[in-house]
């Protein structure tokens, strides 16, 4: 679940997960903003083979999945959150993949609209 606590501590759901949609559920890192209002963030499993997916949520609360991880050499199992550089590129690492200790990835687009 991604949710927004107020500066008086009510909290509102803005996502839940549903593992059995196409994308991803149990969310493993925190999420990022853009301008625009998107939040960004991966979890720990979904998407094709459940192998997790990094994700934005819209502004109209709608997901969609940016990425699928895989494993192997293209990452799997996404620690920690995303950065955003002012390119609109999206940076990340996880813990599979490579030569089976971990890669630092990069998701070319983060910003395009919803």
């Amino acid at each position: 679940m991604v949710y927004e606590l107020s500066a008086g501590g009510d909290e509102r759901v803005v996502y839940s997960f549903n593992r059995a949609s196409a994308g991803g559920y149990t969310p493993s890192s925190g999420v990022i903003r853009d301008s625009s209002g998107s939040l960004y963030g991966t979890t720990g499993g979904g998407g094709y083979n459940e192998g997790a997916v990094a994700y934005k949520l819209g502004t109209s609360g709608n997901e969609t999945v940016l990425h699928t991880f895989y494993g192997s050499f293209g990452g799997g199992g996404p620690l920690g959150g995303l950065m955003r550089h002012s390119s609109g590129n999206l940076y990340g690492a996880c813990s599979g993949g490579g030569n089976g200790f971990g890669v630092v990835f990069v998701l070319t687009g983060g910003s395009a609209p919803e």
